[in-house]
């Protein structure tokens, strides 16, 4: 079995613990690889940043620091996308491929924000035989981080979704019942 599962929802919406309580889950019984659209972006950037000698950093975890990156990083993605809509999609698709023809058996994506994004891994899977699995994330009272956000998620949830999860700030309970029916019904009796 080859699965990927993409993770939208606005910014701070439970994506990433979603994706940290499936990998424990799983406990190591598969070779799960991690991916975000925005980690080329951030490289690109970072790029940037060295060669002007700056010492700012894209993956900052500080959230002064982050609040001051994330106009920068939309700028440069919404510039990239004007110019290639499909650069971030197809950069990863390219990744999760390899990821996946090199022994990886699950890729989980945890930053889908577009609706072509979306288009261009179920493709990759058709394409490929591989199980795709989407799961839209909502948490009571988060909003987009910004407009772009807002238009962006709003056309991405009219597509077909096999799960959404709703959740308060700090919900884990309503998460994790979504990973365990998610492991239940596609991943824990497939393993080849």
């Amino acid at each position: 079995m080859k699965m990927v599962i993409a993770i939208s929802g606005y910014a701070q919406s439970g994506k990433d613990t979603f994706a940290d309580s499936l990998q424990y889950l799983t406990n190591g019984k598969f070779k799960i690889s991690r991916h975000k659209f925005a980690e080329s972006l951030r490289k690109a950037t970072s790029l940037s940043f060295e060669y002007l000698g700056l010492k700012s950093n894209p993956w900052t975890e500080n959230k002064e620091e982050k609040d001051k990156m994330r106009p920068v990083l939309v700028s440069i993605g919404e510039y990239a996308r004007s110019e290639n809509e499909s650069v971030f999609a197809d950069f990863l698709a390219k990744e999760v491929k390899e990821h996946l023809s090199s022994g990886t058996e699950i890729a989980i994506i945890t930053d889908m924000r577009y609706e072509n994004e979306n288009k261009i891994l179920r493709k990759m899977c058709k394409d490929n035989g591989y199980k795709y699995c989407r799961v839209h994330m909502i948490r009571d009272g988060n909003g987009p981080a910004n407009s772009a956000e807002g238009t962006s998620i709003a056309k991405l949830i009219e597509e077909p979704v096999e799960y959404t999860c709703v959740a308060k700030d700090g919900d884990f309970f309503s998460i994790n019942a979504i990973v365990v029916d998610l492991f239940r019904t596609h991943i824990k009796n497939a393993k080849n």
